[in-house]
């Protein structure tokens, strides 16, 4: 639990992200180190995606399943594929399992997303049964801010999704649906010993195309 103190602190500190911030390049660096007052931002695509098949847990994420820096966070979306990719209804079930770790800017260590992956992934159609597989994920515009030892950072995150063709019920068989399941800001916080102490995902929105 916070403290009264450390609240304003963290306020303060997502309020600071109304200041643009220009694009830098980070390097991977082991846990460890601290410093004061320093903004970084990235553009890239994270690798290590894998998908799964199996159905996955449904609900809120899950402390449970958390570590410090090993995130959860559940997928449970039932939602309108919009024109032009499509007007079915999907429902789209999973898990994204995000690790963290501390790159170094300017001689300062910030924590930031290094790998992201989709778990128990199951899309299906609501009208006709079409399949949906998980694809790439996508992160981008990483920003942290870092201040006394106590750090927030945010960032967009999507996932591709594909409905492969459906040869047999469907009007048009041989059409591929592609859309993105998006998180339009990921919030998270971590402390002095660089380990990520909250997670909060913005709600998720079905877009067309990848």
């Amino acid at each position: 639990m916070k403290t009264p103190q450390v609240i304003p602190l963290i306020t303060a500190l997502l309020a600071c992200f109304a200041i643009a911030q220009s694009a830098r390049a980070v390097t991977p660096e082991p846990d460890g180190g601290d410093a004061n007052g320093i903004a970084t931002e990235e553009q890239t695509a994270v690798p290590g995606l894998s998908t799964g098949t199996e159905n996955g847990a449904i609900g809120q994420q899950q402390a449970k399943e958390n570590h410090p820096n090993h995130r959860v966070i559940n997928i449970n979306v039932t939602e309108l594929i919009p024109r032009p990719c499509g007007l079915e209804v999907v429902e789209l079930r999973g898990q994204l399992h995000l690790s963290f770790g501390v790159v170094e800017q300017q001689g300062v260590r910030v924590v930031e997303p290094k790998n992201i992956q989709v778990e128990a992934f199951s899309g299906t159609g609501k009208s006709i049964g079409r399949k949906y597989e998980a694809g790439r994920v996508k992160v981008s515009s990483v920003k942290t801010r870092k201040l006394n030892g106590l750090g927030v950072g945010k960032f967009p995150l999507e996932v591709h999704v594909t409905g492969r063709p459906k040869p047999q019920g469907d009007p048009n068989p041989t059409k591929v649906v592609p859309f993105r399941l998006v998180y339009r800001e990921v919030l998270y916080e971590w402390g002095p010993d660089n380990k990520v102490t909250r997670l909060v995902p913005g709600s998720p929105e079905v877009l067309c195309g990848h």
